[in-house]
């Protein structure tokens, strides 16, 4: 996956093929804590159909560089602040979860406490991708880490789905167990 368009699509193709259970109408994707992504936006068209788009973040400048994002592609779009270790959605209520550069939080104290509230919003069968926009470390390194994500992964009741590395770009899909 060389570019984030790539990796939209991949993600799309997962949402599209690999549920397990019917989606929400329409179906609802949600991007966390990451920065200034704009791959929910990105999911949603290479999805080629109607979307509901959330971003949730607790900084509040993320939350409008998004809402100007959505305005520019014409995508309405729901923006909730708050911490991803506290998302501000009901239970059950979420199709897909994006969420970036998971790879450099894993030391966060807090980081099982937020893969139990995905966990509590996405729908059972729903996806969590976990996107690695910047080159994870290599070697022994790596999989300590990776190991961390897949464990921390596992108690909030997701099971890994699949596990793409390259040089530029990492992505773990994780399902919901049903």
């Amino acid at each position: 996956m060389s570019d984030p368009a790539q990796a939209a699509q991949r993600i799309a193709e997962r949402i599209s093929q690999e549920s397990k259970l019917p989606r929400l109408e329409p179906p609802t994707i949600v991007e966390v804590s990451s920065f200034r992504g704009t791959y929910a936006f990105d999911v949603a068209a290479a999805l080629d159909e109607d979307c509901r788009l959330a971003r949730l973040d607790e900084r509040e400048d993320v939350l409008d560089a998004a809402m100007l994002e959505a305005e520019k592609r014409r995508i309405p779009l729901l923006t909730f602040p708050c911490p991803a270790q506290a998302l501000a959605l009901k239970s059950e209520s979420v199709d897909a979860m994006l969420t970036l550069d998971t790879w450099s939080k894993i030391s966060l104290p807090d980081i099982d406490q937020r893969f139990v509230e995905a966990s509590r919003c996405l729908r059972r069968g729903g996806m969590l991708f976990v996107l690695n926009q910047e080159r994870a470390p290599r070697g022994a390194e790596d999989d300590s880490v990776r190991g961390r994500l897949e464990q921390s992964l596992k108690k909030a009741g997701f099971e890994i789905a699949s596990m793409d590395i390259s040089d530029e770009r990492d992505l773990l899909t994780a399902r919901k167990k049903a």
